[in-house]
């Protein structure tokens, strides 16, 4: 017994023995254990649900610039034709014509966001946009280059692409961590036969681990050209969607109906290896960001492993993808919607819900 300093005695105090704390921890660590993935579920779950929100956003700011203009803006300002003869042929730029804004850079106005906007355009007057919307007659011919300069060569635009806006970038994803090239634009061509697959490349710089490549702003949603883009082939534009290469797509174009056409998906970029995936080369830069097209969401099981038409599920830039568990990509649809679409949803869904006019309906859509 110890004796106490006021005389009385009381009982020595009793220590764990070392067989109760490692029980007492190895609780603790079953404990953990099973609240981890309940807490990573509820961070994915609370990331997914910023992608909405960014995507809900995105999707306002296409129906406001409609309502605005009376027409959508355009994929990007480029080309997928020989401006001399009209007919499609393989991926090109035509640099004294083509600027290669993208839609994102259209929606700045209407995503609050007009300062940005002014800074790089030639003109502050946002009413100027419908100039270089409405030069372009036909879709394909040669643009104005005001308000836009080609933003490579115009030290604003260039600055400007620097910018990141938040809204543009999924939180699921980490786009900055592709370094070692930027992917500048993603282009589909035709080459006029129906029973062909379309031609899709993408254009990135060629100087590897350039300081530039931390600094672009990148985009983790792209808007959706179609099941194969518009050529000006007659037979194929029927295929073409909501913002296709210098589309003017107005919401009566849209007879397949708003809330089965997509107007915006997610993307991831580049990798080494898409499937896992692993070695993420570049992701793509928002100014120039134009469509993607839904062709190219199915697998090819005659395609070698490592090729990304092997499989749906394998990220790459031609390709919708996400970073969100269990295959989901989530898309805008024209009717300003946002909805989760599943990688095992059946083929012939995605091409129908890329075109806008194809006169395939989906009243049955997966999720």
């Amino acid at each position: 017994m110890v004796r106490s300093i006021f005389g009385g005695q009381r009982p020595a105090r009793r220590a764990f023995t070392l067989v109760e704390l490692l029980v007492v921890i190895a609780i603790i660590g079953i404990l953990v254990g099973l609240l981890l993935p309940a807490v990573q579920s509820a961070r994915e779950a609370a990331r997914r649900m910023s992608c909405q929100n960014n995507l809900k956003q995105l999707g306002l700011a296409a129906l406001n610039f409609e309502s605005s203009y009376k027409r959508f803006p355009p994929g990007f300002l480029g080309t997928n034709l020989n401006r001399a003869t009209g007919a499609p042929e393989v991926p090109s730029m035509d640099w004294a014509n083509d600027s290669g804004i993208g839609t994102l850079a259209f929606l700045l106005p209407q995503m609050e966001q007009t300062s940005l906007y002014n800074f790089f355009s030639g003109d502050p007057s946002i009413n100027d946009v419908g100039k270089i919307l409405d030069s372009d007659q036909n879709g394909f011919g040669k643009s104005d280059k005001r308000p836009f300069e080609i933003y490579w060569n115009s030290d604003k635009a260039w600055e400007a692409s620097n910018y990141k806006v938040g809204a543009f970038l999924c939180p699921s994803d980490n786009a900055d961590a592709g370094v070692q090239h930027t992917v500048m634009l993603i282009q589909t061509i035709w080459n006029g036969n129906q029973a062909s697959a379309p031609g899709t490349t993408f254009w990135y710089e060629g100087t590897p681990n350039a300081g530039w490549h931390r600094t672009l702003g990148k985009t983790n949603y792209i808007g959706c050209s179609g099941r194969r883009d518009k050529t000006g082939h007659v037979g194929l534009d029927v295929w073409a969607g909501a913002l296709p290469v210098r589309g003017k797509t107005k919401m009566r174009d849209i007879t397949d109906g708003t809330s089965s056409s997509i107007l915006f998906g997610e993307v991831t970029g580049w990798w080494t290896d898409g499937k896992k995936p692993v070695g993420r080369i570049a992701s793509i830069m928002w100014m120039c960001a134009g469509g993607e097209i839904t062709h190219w969401m199915r697998g090819n099981p005659a395609a070698p492993a490592t090729d990304w038409t092997s499989h749906i599920s394998f990220r790459e830039p031609r390709r919708f993808s996400s970073m969100h568990p269990g295959g989901i990509i989530q898309f805008t649809f024209c009717d300003g919607s946002v909805r989760g679409l599943t990688l095992n949803m059946r083929e012939g869904l995605w091409y129908s819900l890329g075109g806008i006019a194809d006169g395939e309906l989906t009243s049955d859509l997966e999720e």
